[in-house]
């Protein structure tokens, strides 16, 4: 491979892209992290610096756009996009999130999901997400990992 890389002359190329590659993954991280810090600050309504259980029901809520008592895919893309508008990048990493957000897989956002999210993020179960549990949460979310 490495005969086939220097016969064509893309070496400073692919040596180039290597090195940028851990550059690349902290942005993205540290893009991630700033989202999550972002969507906590939303869901701390009262602003005490924990999110209640009710506090991520009542958030829910206002993605709710037909009063059904749930949130469906195209409800929460559309206040998504409404809400990141000027950032795709984010809007991109939440549209992924729905699926992953819909624990009992009925295609909505429900009461269901919503003790499940819960439950997800607030690790030391004493009731309060605080910040440093949602990151977790989040970043777990947006990796894929449980």
């Amino acid at each position: 491979m490495l005969s086939f890389i220097g016969k064509s002359g893309n070496m400073s190329f692919l040596v180039a892209i290597f090195l940028c590659l851990p550059a690349l993954t902290l942005c993205q991280v540290d893009e991630v992290h700033t989202l999550a810090d972002d969507v906590f600050r939303r869901l701390d309504l009262d602003g005490d610096v924990h999110v209640e259980k009710q506090e991520l029901v009542d958030y829910f809520k206002t993605y709710d756009r037909n009063g059904d008592g749930r949130v469906s895919q195209q409800e929460y893309v559309t206040v998504i996009d409404s809400i990141y508008a000027s950032n795709p990048e984010w809007q991109r990493i939440t549209h992924g999130l729905f699926n992953k957000l819909d624990y009992n897989n009925d295609i909505h956002l429900d009461v269901l999901d919503y003790d499940r999210i819960f439950s997800s993020a607030d690790a030391n179960a004493n009731g309060l997400v605080a910040e440093n549990e949602f990151n977790t949460f989040f970043h777990n979310l947006v990796n894929g990992r449980p």
